[in-house]
């Protein structure tokens, strides 16, 4: 008996070839994207819109016009523009300079804040890594002395600067947001930016 000619008893069919899954589906219908793919580990934090940065720049231009007394001053050193708020007297009726006054300090720390913020917002259209560097540097010092003023006007009993208590609180903020998007440029630079 010729035992090839026989019929088969067993035809185990070869297994399917492997799919990846679809992705799951988002409540309104569309696909969602793979969150497990391999190369979920590149991304990169998508660019701050157009609105964060114009917010950015917007309130430190108003704290420029809120708090003018520093830019005056400034102005006052290389023309013969005189700020309204000059002469500065103490008790006696004696003339004090503006950088030993008591407002010096803290107004030089909210123009501080403020040009903080307007840098901010400059920062998130260019990110290049060197200017965001500096840009870390001048906040995390900006907010330093925000927070020295703070303790200062309060324990010399002025009163507590509300305007360098957020200006403290915003500049950490900004300035874990600035250290985090250059980690994010270092380990993934954006194209054209050595």
């Amino acid at each position: 008996m010729d035992m090839s000619k026989l019929p088969r008893m067993s035809q185990t069919p070869p297994p399917p070839p492997e799919v990846e899954p679809p992705p799951p589906a988002s409540p309104h219908g569309a696909a969602m994207p793979n969150a497990y793919r391999p190369d979920a580990a590149a991304y990169v934090e998508p660019a701050p819109s157009f609105a964060e940065a114009w917010i950015s720049i917007a309130i430190g231009l108003i704290l420029l016009f809120i708090y003018p007394y520093f830019w005056q001053w400034l102005i006052s050193l290389v023309s013969s523009y005189k700020p309204p708020f000059l002469p500065i007297t103490d008790s006696t009726g004696a003339e004090v300079p503006y950088t030993r006054s008591v407002f010096f300090f803290s107004n030089l720390c909210v123009f501080a804040f403020a040009l903080v913020l307007i840098l901010d917002g400059l920062i998130l259209f260019t990110r290049r890594p060197g200017l965001l560097m500096f840009a870390l540097g001048f906040t995390v010092i900006t907010a330093a002395m925000n927070f020295l003023c703070v303790v200062n006007e309060t324990m010399q009993g002025r009163g507590f600067p509300i305007a360098s208590a957020l200006a403290f609180a915003f500049g950490v903020y900004i300035a874990i947001f600035q250290w985090k998007l250059l980690q994010s440029l270092r380990a993934f630079p954006p194209r054209g930016v050595a």
